[in-house]
């Protein structure tokens, strides 16, 4: 099934659980983002998270096999598992333990998957995986991001407030978030102005916008 990255924030916890997430192409900062949006969604109670690469993986196959597939006596709720830097090694794995993931999922991170690449069509075709292409996003879809950002964390900027937000950002959803977070520690003390946007989105006043932050963190 393919997915696309726009549309996960849309989706339910169900959606993704007792499934193989497929995340590749070249935006990586979209990736970490997705990764951050499906954990949140999707973890349980006493549940964590665990991020391994395929190099260590493919050394010792065993280890995640039997995890899937015997599990621990002792363990009521498996990690959710992040696999980076994946390639088509890793799908034989995957094929050994896709039916055998009960009540969590693990999600792969690649990088740019050909057409022919066998991850890339399992991501598609097979009834056990979620296939999210995570191409370079474009000014709308980062300012639809933005818009969605300002909604969740019940901010009140303006037009001209956001468009420095989005041209500060590169196109990047961390950027996006870097300064959420920082306007959100501000909202709190004093009024959101269009200088304090511009000091916020002025890569050289980063760290004295952390200085600041942890003046007004002590303060509460």
């Amino acid at each position: 099934m393919i997915l696309k990255s726009q549309e996960v924030f849309l989706k339910k916890k169900d959606f993704f659980l007792n499934k193989v997430i497929v995340l590749y192409g070249e935006n990586q900062d979209l990736i970490k983002d997705l990764n951050d949006q499906i954990l949140s969604l999707c973890k349980i109670k006493d549940q964590n998270s665990k991020i391994i690469f395929e190099d260590d993986i493919l050394k010792k196959p065993d280890d995640i096999i039997n995890y899937y597939l015997n599990g621990s006596l002792f363990e009521e709720n498996k990690n959710i598992t992040i696999i980076k830097n994946c390639s088509d090694k890793i799908l034989e794995i995957i094929n050994s333990v896709k039916n055998n993931i009960q009540d969590t999922l693990i999600i792969i991170n690649s990088e740019i998957l050909q057409k022919n690449s066998k991850l890339r069509q399992f991501g598609e075709y097979d009834k056990t995986s979620i296939c999210i292409p995570c191409y370079q996003e474009t000014k709308f879809d980062i300012k639809k991001f933005l818009i969605q950002q300002v909604q969740i964390h019940k901010l009140e900027l303006t037009e001209n407030q956001i468009d420095t937000i989005l041209n500060f950002s590169s196109l990047k959803r961390s950027k996006i978030k870097e300064a959420i977070e920082k306007i959100n520690i501000y909202k709190n003390t004093k009024k959101i102005t269009d200088k304090i946007i511009e000091e916020i989105c002025t890569e050289n006043d980063l760290k004295k916008n952390d200085e600041i932050i942890d003046i007004l963190l002590s303060k509460n």
